[in-house]
């Protein structure tokens, strides 16, 4: 292999790399929030979905002006905020579970 190839295929595994990062992270942090709060709806990949959802909202929850530290960093984005943007997302899903799910009396 040429030098340059091998540049191109290290910069691909570096980058690989972060998103399986993400991706772990972001599937941790969603089934933490749904153990935490239970929002009710039985959907496969859910909270998967939500914790990867949380990290790519947490990069403007920082610019928007996140008044408390950012905590550690996960491949660049700030692991605080994206937790809090998690269980707000959550904690709107268990409300619209209980809205969906009606009166109980």
């Amino acid at each position: 292999m040429s030098g340059v190839d091998q540049g191109m295929s290290t910069e691909l595994l570096h980058e690989a790399w972060g998103l399986l990062q993400l991706v772990i992270v972001g599937g941790i942090m969603g089934f933490l929030a749904n153990r935490t709060l239970d929002s009710g709806l039985r959907t496969r990949g859910l909270s998967a979905t939500i914790g990867l959802f949380g990290l790519y909202l947490a990069p403007f929850l920082v610019e928007a002006g996140w008044p408390w530290p950012t905590g550690p960093m996960v491949a660049g984005q700030p692991l605080l905020p994206a937790v809090v943007v998690t269980l707000g997302l959550m904690g709107t899903l268990k409300l619209l579970g209980l809205g969906l799910a009606g009166p109980r009396w």
